[in-house]
């Protein structure tokens, strides 16, 4: 499989959360419910490698006040708030 970086889906999730919490060293895959992936996909990707999953990002962005919140990515977990003119 080539290196790639790619659009997130609902049929990414069990993948992520199988390994999410051995990733953070602690049981986080409660901060990771499956609606992010179901209603969030077109905003969060999905990074592959010859050996399968690399890293994610799974980011929800509201419109209404241009912002991203609840970022999980990779082993981060952060709060953001991004503006844009």
């Amino acid at each position: 499989m080539k290196d790639e970086i790619r659009v997130a889906g609902p049929e990414d999730y069990e993948r992520i959360v199988a390994i999410v919490d051995d990733w953070w060293g602690q049981p986080i895959s409660d901060k990771l419910p499956r609606l992010y992936l179901d209603h969030f996909w077109s905003t969060s990707r999905v990074a592959e490698d010859a050996s399968g999953l690399a890293g994610f990002l799974v980011a929800a962005f509201e419109k209404r006040k241009r912002a991203v919140h609840d970022l999980i990515a990779g082993t981060i977990v952060v709060q953001a708030q991004i503006t844009t003119d």
